[in-house]
């Protein structure tokens, strides 16, 4: 399975992604805004090969699914969907509604693929019949914010630094996408089966 915009390749992670997703997930920059610390190799492998058993198990209606998103080749960052509840990421008993998160390295910040593939997988999540989509970000975290207000988001609900339960201590919001307001945010993904 893969999704295809423009530019950008978003495809299963796979245990081969170890070294470039942990040039991003072990960063402590990167993980500032993130629920874990940065992550040596062997944990980085770990969550690989755990998000590999999640791809296996998925079907249509409950899933835990991580993109690499490609440029050129090169992972650049990870995409993730799910509407299975595990720590530190929640879960509706509605199917219809699915979680998103995402990391990105660094070094290709600014230059709007977070954007697109976030695009691409709200396209194809809207698709596989999702009806509403929730995102859970710090709200220090301006880029993530802008992000997902670019992408139609609205504040959800507020939570103080008191109520974080990822151990950052940082005051989040959740923030909200109704298929219904999607309209207007296009991307042109296709997707192919892997």
């Amino acid at each position: 399975m893969e999704l295809r915009t423009a530019g950008l390749v978003l495809r299963p992670v796979a245990i081969e992604d170890v070294a470039m997703v942990h040039a991003y997930r072990g960063c402590p920059e990167v993980v500032t805004y993130l629920t874990h610390p940065a992550l040596d190799l062997e944990q980085t492998r770990q969550r690989l090969a755990r998000a590999a058993v999640l791809w296996q198990s998925a079907d249509r209606e409950r899933f835990n699914l991580t993109f690499a998103v490609l440029l050129d080749g090169t992972v650049i960052g990870d995409v993730h969907a799910w509407n299975m509840a595990e720590q530190f990421q929640p879960a509706s008993p509605d199917p219809t509604e699915v979680w998103i998160g995402y990391a990105f390295s660094r070094r290709n910040l600014g230059h709007g693929y977070a954007t697109e593939a976030m695009r691409s997988l709200l396209d194809w999540l809207f698709a596989q019949g999702a009806e509403r989509v929730f995102a859970n970000t710090y709200t220090d975290n301006i880029r993530s914010v802008a992000l997902l207000q670019r992408l139609g988001f609205e504040e959800h609900r507020r939570y103080t630094a008191e109520q974080d339960a990822s151990g950052k201590h940082l005051a989040s919001c959740r923030m909200r996408l109704d298929r219904d307001l999607m309209g207007g945010t296009e991307s042109s993904t296709t997707s192919q089966p892997a």
